[in-house]
């Protein structure tokens, strides 16, 4: 895990963070949180073996900001930017992300793999640099 909170970041606060940025391709991303299982990823309940589970999935940008709505008396602003795709060359929209990242009392950075292409079972990542831009 790559997460440390030397200076006490965790947990947010909303009443002291009230422009939060959330960066990166999984901060919209839906398929690719199911990783390498996705063929075996349905909906619960559905009956319908044709619907795949990226209808249920949420997003991690939309779901933190559904979070902080819900904290009493919130009045922030969130701010969703991809950046690019999980494993693009296309930097047209590593501008808006970096600016929204620039105007973010906090930033959360929504990074890592799409394993279905990347790395699968019998197939590991080699290393640990992230695809793409």
């Amino acid at each position: 895990m790559l997460l440390k909170n030397d200076n006490k970041a965790l947990p947010l606060f909303p009443g002291e963070h009230t422009r939060v940025a959330v960066v990166g391709p999984h901060a919209v991303s839906q398929r690719a949180l199911l990783g390498d299982f996705y063929e075996d990823a349905f909906c619960p309940g559905v009956t319908n073996r044709s619907q795949r589970a990226e209808g249920c999935v949420p997003q991690i940008g939309a779901s933190l900001e559904q979070v902080l709505r819900a904290s009493i008396g919130w009045k922030g602003e969130v701010r969703i930017e991809p950046g690019c795709d999980i494993e693009s060359t296309n930097a047209t929209g590593i501008a808006a992300a970096v600016a929204a990242a620039a105007w973010a009392d906090v930033v959360v950075l929504a990074v890592g793999y799409d394993n279905k292409h990347i790395e699968h079972e019998s197939s590991d990542h080699p290393n640990v640099t992230l695809p793409g831009l």
